[in-house]
């Protein structure tokens, strides 16, 4: 396992956001980008956590999550006026090898980066 650090990740301009760890255990970790915190209302968030295979479940949870809240200035304060979500579970059946979890990663992320997927969530038109 490796130690948490700092996240970078792009917008679509790209512009990085900084993540910082602020809780770090083996079954979830949290990062927060904090560094808009003096002018912010609040924090974007990521996490991600896992939950092993046992003898009573035969697959490996792994669950990401991103909270992007999106700000508005009323009377001088900014304040959170929604926020959206994004809630990505795997369920990796414990005799899954290395390869075939590249495999699926891999189709994951394309998927996501598919141009008929991103209409969904980034321009809210289905294909049809």
């Amino acid at each position: 396992m490796s130690a948490a650090t700092q996240l970078s990740i792009n917008d679509a301009t790209p512009t990085a956001h900084l993540f910082d760890p602020v809780s770090v255990t083996p079954s979830l970790s949290l990062w927060r980008n904090t560094t808009d915190a003096a002018t912010s209302a609040t924090e974007e968030q990521v996490g991600a956590s896992l939950i092993r295979a046992n003898a009573n479940r035969v697959v490996n949870k792994v669950k990401l999550t991103v909270a992007f809240p999106m700000e508005q200035t009323v009377d001088s304060a900014v304040i959170t006026r929604s926020t959206a979500r994004a809630n990505i579970e795997f369920l990796l059946p414990d005799d899954m090898s290395q390869t075939e979890r590249d495999d699926f990663g891999a189709i994951v992320r394309n998927f996501l980066a598919h141009a008929d997927i991103k209409g969904y969530y980034e321009d809210l038109v289905p294909v049809w």
